[in-house]
């Protein structure tokens, strides 16, 4: 009888079962051997493989009835000439080959192996080894389609020959679903990369003028007076802001594409920290907001790239000003208590952000108030760009708020002992 190819389909058995069945097969030999009814090798393939089904099963012994009944392929084959002895239904299906086509022909003969130099290896390695196990090989099927296996390999003597006892299981599907894993994976990483470069060149384009339209908007205020100094202001702001929308943009897809560069080195946060409350306090006192900064007299040191915390911080600080009417600002720095970490504050007395949407707080694009007429403009990039900056200096971001009270926004360093050479960091780094 013929296994047409629409027959062939992959055996449901994980590794456990895999060398479960080539245990049984052994434990059994080793009863027959025991009991004094062991067969030959050809004998007893031929009884497993039969397809005389009016023998009894009382008429085989414990190792044919498993070899013949197996889900798994199995196949005995003689060392000398690497002949088939036989092979089990499951073999045949699994190759397309009918059991008269495969016994007394070899693997080469038929053209079994897609790669002759798994089946040298396999032999080479049973010189030294009476068992192989967990062994990949792939097998060329009649039609030629290829199969990934994963095989077993036992030697056995039978009536004093020394047969291979091979246990294939076809992994095929679970090999070709790592393949397009690894294949999709690769194709986002290259579009991922290819995003970063168009957004870079982009913002690149973009920011240059800008940059150029605000040292002029400083220029134009000094003479500038009356109802029109109004105007100049807006200007500024309004450049200001897509400014800091097109770095959270550059930001955000450098992070996503695996691109932005870290230059860490231990060193004081202070400086980062006077540098951005200063940036920041100009925009707070035109809302009429107080500004204030905690910092303490003794430097407390972390592995920084202060251009990345800097970054980090004026998002957060934008993000409290932004949501804060009337109240205050504050940015504080200290040390836990157990002094593993330096704890950087950023409090406002603002809107406060309800319970329920803290979860999606640093989601890409995501604001409390969503859609045209939303309390507060923005691009929603800020606090996902915050976090994503601070992750990358092995730090995280915490918050506390209630609605309609305020927020903080805790950046958590781990804490360094002192500072470090950035040129020895740079050079860890590469």
């Amino acid at each position: 009888m013929r296994f047409p190819n629409t027959v062939m389909s992959e055996p449901r058995c994980t590794r456990d079962e895999l060398l479960s069945e080539n245990r049984r097969l052994r434990a059994a030999l080793a009863r027959e051997r025991s009991s004094g009814k062991q067969q030959d090798a050809g004998n007893a393939g031929a009884s497993a493989c039969s397809e005389d089904a009016a023998a009894p099963h009382g008429g085989r012994t414990p190792f044919q009835r498993i070899f013949r009944a197996s889900p798994v392929a199995l196949s005995l084959s003689d060392l000398e000439e690497s002949r088939f002895v036989d092979v089990n239904p499951a073999m045949c299906r699994l190759v397309g080959y009918e059991r008269e086509e495969l016994v007394g022909r070899s693997p080469v003969e038929l053209g079994l192996w897609k790669n002759p130099g798994e089946r040298d290896e396999v032999l080479a390695r049973l010189d030294h080894e009476s068992a192989l196990r967990d062994y990949e090989v792939a097998l060329r099927t009649r039609t030629g389609e290829t199969r990934d296996l994963l095989a077993s390999f036992q030697l056995l003597r039978m009536e004093g020959a020394e047969v291979l006892l091979s246990v294939l299981a076809d992994i095929s599907a679970r090999k070709q679903a790592e393949r397009s894993l690894r294949e999709a994976k690769q194709e986002a990483e290259d579009l991922a990369r290819f995003r970063s470069s168009v957004v870079t060149n982009v913002t690149h384009e973009v920011r240059t003028p800008l940059t150029v339209i605000l040292g002029f908007t400083s220029i134009l205020r000094e003479g500038v007076d009356g109802p029109h100094r109004r105007f100049v202001d807006l200007i500024e702001r309004s450049g200001r802001r897509l400014l800091m929308t097109l770095d959270s943009i550059l930001d955000l897809a450098q992070l996503e594409s695996g691109t932005l560069e870290v230059e860490a080195h231990s060193q004081s946060v202070l400086p980062v920290l006077d540098s951005v409350a200063n940036t920041t306090r100009p925009f707070a006192e035109e809302k009429d907001l107080a500004f204030e900064t905690h910092l303490p007299s003794e430097p407390l040191y972390a592995e920084i790239d202060s251009e990345l915390l800097a970054r980090a911080l004026g998002h957060l600080l934008d993000n409290a000003v932004k949501f804060t009417d009337e109240g205050r600002v504050s940015l504080r720095a200290s040390a836990s208590e157990d002094g593993e970490q330096v704890l950087l504050d950023v409090t406002d007395t603002g809107v406060g952000i309800d319970e329920a949407f803290v979860p999606k707080l640093f989601d890409t694009f995501s604001q409390e108030s969503s859609g045209m007429k939303r309390d507060y403009q923005g691009s929603g990039m800020g606090l996902t760009v915050a976090a994503k900056l601070v992750d990358r200096l092995n730090g995280e971001v915490h918050v506390e708020s209630q609605k309609g009270e305020g927020s903080t926004f805790t950046v958590a360093l781990p804490r360094t002992g002192e500072a470090s050479n950035p040129h020895s960091a740079r050079a860890r780094a590469a």
